[in-house]
């Protein structure tokens, strides 16, 4: 609907018909701000961790590629409230939606599953994984750590088709080059890369290479 006449048009519709109708609205067009809440759910308690979603923009409605770690209280509260009302237990996702300019928070989703970045909790020093399977331990009521620790998480192949693929934001001057590089050299948590664990990070960098190559012979 593209003005206030055509949805009361519209509405009249459904009043000769007796239907109820649901409307919803697009946040897109506000300046927003886009966060995902990671949790774990165990009886008598909860853990969360708040992350900021930095790549790709909001209006993307995507994936993130370079997220935060950040604290929101206002966030974390209302995925705390979402999980509660739904008797949520085990390991969730909740993605969030803010209004920067009317301070208004929206629940977008809750996804039944640990979220691509993972490893940002145990960064900051809340093991979301060990939380949900400690039940006893969490019933005893064993402290919980949480470090205030910098994390800035990157899955840099992913990264680069948000920023220099087709309609990327360097490509269309969304997103200048230095300040990409600058983001990126913040990044201390990645998607694939750690040194306790490298065969992942190589296996990627391998499919990079032979998509790469298949992709200049297809060219040719």
């Amino acid at each position: 609907m593209r003005s206030v006449e055509d949805l009361a048009q519209c509405l009249s519709g459904y009043r000769l018909t007796g239907a109820v109708p649901v409307l919803g609205e697009s946040l897109l067009a506000r300046r927003l701000q886009q966060f995902s809440v990671g949790a774990a759910v165990s009886a008598p308690g909860m853990m969360t961790v708040v992350t900021r979603k930095l790549r790709p923009p909001p209006d993307a409605c995507a994936v993130g590629s370079l997220v935060e770690a950040t604290e929101q209280a206002d966030v974390e509260r209302l995925a705390q409230r979402a999980l509660l009302a739904l008797d949520y237990h085990g390991i969730g996702e909740v993605e969030i939606l803010r209004d920067e300019d009317s301070g208004e928070v929206f629940l977008i989703e809750v996804n039944a599953r640990p979220w691509l970045q993972f490893a940002i909790a145990a960064a900051r020093g809340r093991d979301l994984l060990a939380f949900a399977l400690e039940r006893r331990a969490a019933a005893r009521g064993s402290p919980t750590v949480h470090i205030d620790r910098r994390a800035v998480w990157l899955d840099f192949r992913y990264d680069l088709r948000v920023c220099f693929g087709r309609g990327g934001l360097v490509r269309t001057g969304r997103l200048g080059i230095w300040a990409y590089i600058r983001s990126i050299t913040r990044a201390n948590v990645f998607a694939r890369w750690a040194l306790s664990d490298p065969l992942p990070a190589w296996i990627d960098f391998c499919a990079l290479v032979q998509s790469a190559l298949s992709h200049a012979l297809r060219l040719r």
